[in-house]
C-alpha cells in the first residue's frame, strides 16, 4: 500500500509540474512589428518572438517545468 501511495504521488506531481504560461498585451503606436520575450530557466536563456498584430495586440504561450 505504501508503494502505491508513493507511485501515485510522484505521477500526480509530474502532471502538476508542467504549467502553461500565457502573456498577452497590447502596444499602441509600436515602432516595430515584432516583440521579443527572453526568460531564463536554470541559467539557460530562451527567446521567443511574436509579430504584433495590426490592432497592437500580442500573445506568448509556452510551457514551464517549475513554478
Amino acid at each position: 500500500m505504501k508503494k502505491l501511495f508513493f507511485v501515485t504521488f510522484f505521477v500526480f506531481n509530474a502532471f502538476l509540474a508542467i504549467s502553461q504560461v500565457k502573456i498577452a498585451g497590447k502596444i499602441e503606436n509600436a515602432p516595430v512589428s515584432e516583440i521579443t520575450l527572453t526568460y531564463s530557466e536554470f541559467y539557460v536563456g530562451e527567446t521567443l518572438t511574436q509579430t504584433i498584430k495590426q490592432d497592437g495586440s500580442f500573445e506568448f504561450s509556452f510551457d514551464v517545468d517549475l513554478p
